[in-house]
């Protein structure tokens, strides 16, 4: 995973691909640290490009996606938040999300996102 210390790489990897997933953590957050190797097992098993930022250095990720609690999980789909969860992260829910949003993709169904 890499780290974002900037809002403008945040905005470039969302815009440059497809199936993105962030996570959003407080430096003094003993659940996230524990959640971490969790989310990474999880993108590492379905090939998705993912970032972490540390929602106190990049204050601009806080206000342009509303995140205001560690850790917060975004998943975006072609440029387009599909899935967000904070506080309690359900990894089954989030896997099943990544399966869904990587198969319609894969089969050609982006057309749901442009509504």
């Amino acid at each position: 995973m890499e780290h974002f210390n900037q809002y403008k790489d945040i905005k470039n990897a969302i815009d440059n691909h497809e199936i993105i997933l962030l996570f959003g953590k407080s430096n003094r957050c003993t659940v996230c640290d524990a959640v971490l190797p969790k989310i990474q097992q999880i993108v590492k098993k379905h090939s998705i490009y993912s970032a972490i930022i540390a929602i106190e250095d990049v204050p601009e990720f806080s206000g342009q996606f509303s995140v205001f609690t560690a850790p917060t999980v975004l998943l975006f789909a072609l440029g387009k938040e599909v899935f967000r969860q904070s506080r309690f992260i359900l990894f089954e829910e989030l896997e099943k999300e990544i399966i869904k949003w990587r198969t319609m993709h894969a089969e050609g169904e982006d057309s749901c996102l442009t509504n």
